[in-house]
């Protein structure tokens, strides 16, 4: 698509450029008999298009010197060809190399939620609290047992 207009705009440009020297842009510069010279006072049988023999050596070279125009823009417009496809490639790479980057991120950002997940999990048991008011059951330093209720302290957490 890009091409295409690329390709429009220097056609345009092209036409454009011909038409400032007063030619024509396109004419068709066959002739469908032989150029004939004529001298003064001939009469002509035919219908001709008749010019000095200096405009139409003029005439000539103008055909030259726009056919070599149009060969070097011809050139021109190739390499720029070769360049917009350049770009065009590089631009796909870039395309593709950040689809390629924002997968990556993506599957990045998901472990890194998981692992947040998990150590906020972890966090939660530990900060739970140890000490409790409770009943317990032991043996006091004299050895009878003991019942009551009390302060106790949770060593295990489950």
């Amino acid at each position: 698509m890009l091409k295409k207009g690329l390709l429009k705009l220097l056609l345009i440009l092209i036409m454009m450029l011909l038409q400032l020297h007063g030619m024509p842009a396109s004419a068709n510069t066959e002739s469908p008999g032989k150029i004939k010279a004529v001298t003064p006072g001939a009469i002509v049988t035919e219908s001709s298009y008749l010019v000095p023999l200096q405009d139409g050596r003029d005439t000539l070279e103008l055909i030259d010197t726009q056919s070599a125009e149009i060969k070097a823009l011809k050139g021109i417009v190739a390499s720029k060809d070769i360049q917009i496809d350049k770009l065009i490639s590089a631009v796909e790479d870039l395309n593709r190399n950040r689809m390629e980057e924002r997968t990556e991120w993506q599957t990045q950002v998901q472990s890194l939620h998981e692992i947040n997940n998990e150590l906020e999990t972890t966090i939660t048991r530990e900060k739970r609290k140890r000490l409790a008011i409770g009943p317990f059951i032991g043996l006091a330093h004299t050895g009878e047992g003991v019942i009551g209720i009390g302060i106790t302290y949770a060593v295990i957490l489950f």
